[in-house]
């Protein structure tokens, strides 16, 4: 939907290698991919922008812990992302500080995360 914007989220363990982490559908335009972390996604990519009927997004200022990206769509504007294997280890205060706060408040808004899952109950460490 154009104005969207997808802000402050956290992808880990996503792994499929067919696709990405941040993946805008088919037709996506007008959007803003925003302050995001990617970890552990195998041979994922990033970002999947697999489709050229994919436009006008800006992808800023994510954070990634690999480089493997596609990008095949039309007017794609990538601004300020840290991306590559080991990269987030490598940054400084400042911009591990700002990857890491968006890891700890992603998730479901405050009022409505007693609706998740508690994964210690799942894996039987309770």
């Amino acid at each position: 939907q154009p104005g969207t914007t997808i802000r402050r989220n956290w992808c880990n363990g996503q792994g499929t290698a067919t696709s990405g982490a941040l993946y805008p559908d088919e037709g996506s335009a007008g959007m803003i991919w925003a302050e995001n972390v990617v970890t552990d996604v195998g041979a994922s990519e990033w970002i999947h922008i697999w489709n050229s009927t994919i436009r006008n997004l800006l992808i800023s200022g994510n954070f990634a812990d690999t480089d493997l990206m596609k990008n095949n769509g039309s007017n794609i504007t990538l601004r300020d992302n840290h991306v590559g294997r080991g990269e987030l280890g490598k940054l400084g205060k400042p911009l591990a500080d700002a990857a890491e706060a968006i890891m700890v408040s992603a998730g479901p808004m405050e009022g409505w995360r007693w609706r998740t899952v508690n994964r210690d109950v799942i894996s039987g460490n309770y």
